[in-house]
């Protein structure tokens, strides 16, 4: 597990790799790039178990991609509800996987309510 690890609120090596290259992809105007790399910041994310930072990446992500969806199911792997509905509303914006995320969301809902979570 890399430094910065278990909700720590400060990236690790990885992820600031990640968010040092977005920020070149960005100034070269390579917007693909720049796309992809948010995604490997999601992974980075995952494998430092930053829970804490997955609805700000699912923020710059949108519905675009589809990585903010796996990060919903990474969210409650770890039993955190909130954080899994936060990160769809986050998500929740135009882009081409908006429809599945509305549709996830609908079912996260449904899933809740009947465990019982508010």
């Amino acid at each position: 597990m890399e430094a910065g690890a278990g909700g720590s609120g400060r990236p690790g090596p990885g992820e600031t790799l990640a968010c040092a290259l977005h920020s070149e992809y960005v100034s070269a105007r390579w917007d693909f790039r720049a796309r992809e790399i948010l995604g490997l910041r999601a992974y980075a994310q995952v494998a430092a178990g930053a829970v804490d930072r997955l609805t700000a990446t699912a923020t710059v992500l949108g519905s675009e991609d589809w990585q903010p969806l796996a990060l919903v199911s990474y969210a409650l792997q770890q039993g955190d509800a909130a954080t899994a509905r936060a990160v769809l509303r986050a998500a929740d914006r135009p882009g081409f996987h908006r429809d599945r995320v509305r549709r996830r969301t609908s079912e996260l809902d449904r899933e809740l309510d009947r465990e019982g979570h508010v």
